[in-house]
């Protein structure tokens, strides 16, 4: 009589070898992603290698171990490449944020900066010194005697596009929007186009002296002044025009144009 055979039992090698082999695999579709495809990879070289020890299918762990370990390398490659341009943008971003916060100190308070003076409320002669000012950008200025807020205490104050200049003295407040520079830090006028858009001007620095030709915007404005404040003692002329007209101005003088464009 026969004797049935007994049926031999596999041991842990073969689905360590077939894991491998899968993890492998999966490995090599992804190694080119940083870090999972190192991680993914060299967790298939250490199956198929284990799977072998175990006397799993050769061919299986082999298969594993080879993909397993050109996705580690690829994504060692790119593991690496990744750490690098991280660093590097870090350093940037450090670089960047130092050089912002870089500012010159005036009166033991930071004000201001290597751009100008951030738009905002200011007491002259506490956080900025006494002078004129280039101010880029539009909305609203005024300059007060006090900071009561009172109609009474205010000196001038003005709505103005795209730039402005004005002038404070040690004592007073000063409000404005966008960014304040010295004159000889401010950003240089744009004549490229052949004309000037509504704004303030210093004659000699913006635009040199001479006869220009005002075209309206609908109901235009221009004002001339000797200073850079807008008190009457200064003012030489203005008017408000709905036709072109001719200007004459001259070097230290100041020509702020209102819905008006000014030809070169």
């Amino acid at each position: 009589m026969t004797t049935p055979a007994t049926k031999q039992t596999e041991g842990p090698g073969k689905g360590l070898a077939i894991a491998s082999m899968v993890v492998g695999i999966v490995a090599f579709l992804t190694g080119w992603t940083p870090f999972w495809g190192l991680a993914v990879g060299i967790t298939a070289v250490v199956l198929g290698i284990i799977g072998l020890k175990k006397g799993g299918e050769k061919g299986l762990a082999i298969t594993g171990i080879v993909t397993g370990g050109l996705a580690a390398l690829t994504s060692l490659i790119f593991t690496s490449i990744a750490i690098i341009g991280m660093v590097g943008s870090m350093a940037f971003i450090d670089a960047v944020s130092e050089e912002v916060s870089t500012q010159y100190e005036y009166g033991g308070e930071s004000t201001t900066d290597q751009t100008g003076i951030k738009g905002g409320m200011y007491k002259v002669g506490a956080d900025m010194a006494a002078g004129e000012y280039v101010v880029i950008g539009s909305g609203y200025l005024q300059i007060s005697s006090d900071s009561s807020g009172s109609f009474e205490s205010i000196i001038e104050n003005d709505n103005y596009t795209n730039r402005t200049i004005f002038l404070v003295k040690d004592g007073q407040y000063v409000e404005f929007s966008g960014r304040a520079y010295a004159p000889s830090e401010a950003p240089k006028v744009d004549t490229s186009d052949g004309e000037l858009p509504a704004g303030k001007y210093k004659v000699g620095v913006d635009l040199p002296a001479g006869e220009y030709k005002l075209v309206p915007i609908g109901s235009g404005y221009y004002g001339l002044s000797t200073s850079a404040s807008d008190s009457s003692d200064s003012l030489v002329s203005n008017d408000n025009f709905d036709t072109e007209r001719y200007l004459t101005v001259q070097d230290g003088q100041y020509l702020k144009i209102s819905r008006a464009t000014l030809k070169l």
